[in-house]
């Protein structure tokens, strides 16, 4: 029996706690191999299935997680999936693979829309089911799916951060999580010094984090998102919308006032005069930040003892 992960050739928030998953797997001395979907073909014979890639394909190294490919495995093999594919899944459980487990990495990627379709609640409750989010947990509840918890853990987890006391920039947040927010941060960048994070590989996110005061996060926060989490380390403060998972204190455990609403995020007045008020007290809420940030130190940890309650269940 091995373990079989299926994910995209991707660096995103999703595809990279896949290749966690894997990496985490193979030291916990199971052998585990990765399906690159995007890039396969699947064919079976009524045996095994062999995974045939395209002539240009490539295994990504993402940090210090060089992968496993998977050319062929059968109905022996625990088959792991993320809520993206929950098609994928249903078809290769029609091949007669049993042991399939369905990992809810957020909740809004997921069929939420057609979740109580015939065929898609069927493949569900034919899963094993893990949560990223206990905000991707509670909501399948309501749904009748339960499972164990698998978080993932951030970058640069185990080093000390670089809290840098010289802070070349005010604010920093995400392109692509920023659309509909133009007008706000056309206003905040005539008071604030403002880098906008678009097309930078992991560890240049890391170093604007590092000279970063704040970070704006405008996103939906379908889970447990990693860059609030490495802003934390590297002494740049998080004001994350509070929608979706940051929701809760579970997730995203952060001090209420660094948790706007929707509304007030898309208020310029409430933001600078918020960011200011920050200022004032910039070494206060860092201190408020530090029981999360030894959490966010002890998350490769946590996540170890998680993938090892799972592959001793399957």
């Amino acid at each position: 029996m091995k373990f079989v992960v299926f994910a995209p050739r991707a660096r995103t928030g999703g595809p990279f706690a896949l290749y966690q998953l894997h990496d985490a797997i193979k030291r916990q001395g199971y052998a585990s191999e990765i399906a690159f979907y995007d890039s396969a073909k699947f064919v079976w014979n009524g045996l095994e299935c062999t995974v045939k890639y395209k002539t240009d394909f490539y295994a990504p190294k993402l940090a210090n997680i060089d992968p496993d490919v998977c050319f062929r495995f059968g109905p022996e093999d625990v088959l792991i999936f993320p809520e993206v594919k929950v098609s994928l899944m249903s078809k290769f459980q029609g091949f007669g693979f049993q042991n399939v487990v369905f990992w809810w990495l957020s909740w809004n990627n997921a069929p939420v829309q057609n979740i109580d379709r015939l065929d898609i609640a069927l493949s569900l409750s034919k899963a094993k089911h893990l949560f990223q989010s206990e905000f991707a947990r509670l909501n399948a509840k309501e749904f009748g799916f339960e499972g164990m918890n698998l978080s993932d853990y951030t970058l640069n987890h185990n080093t000390a951060a670089n809290m840098a006391t010289e802070k070349t920039y005010d604010l920093c947040y995400f392109a692509k999580k920023a659309d509909g927010a133009e007008q706000v941060l056309h206003k905040l960048a005539q008071r604030f010094r403002i880098k906008k994070i678009e097309k930078m590989k992991e560890n240049e996110v890391a170093d604007i984090l590092k000279v970063t005061k704040f970070f704006l996060d405008f996103g939906i926060a379908p889970g447990k998102d990693r860059i609030p989490r490495e802003a934390v380390l590297h002494g740049c403060v998080p004001i994350v919308r509070r929608v979706g998972a940051a929701k809760n204190d579970i997730d995203v455990p952060l001090p209420a006032y660094l948790k706007p609403t929707t509304s007030s995020m898309l208020d310029e007045t409430y933001l600078i005069e918020l960011i200011h008020s920050l200022e004032k007290n910039y070494a206060g809420a860092l201190e408020d930040l530090e029981d999360y940030r030894k959490v966010i130190l002890q998350e490769q940890d946590t996540f170890m003892d998680e993938v090892q309650n799972f592959v001793c269940a399957c």
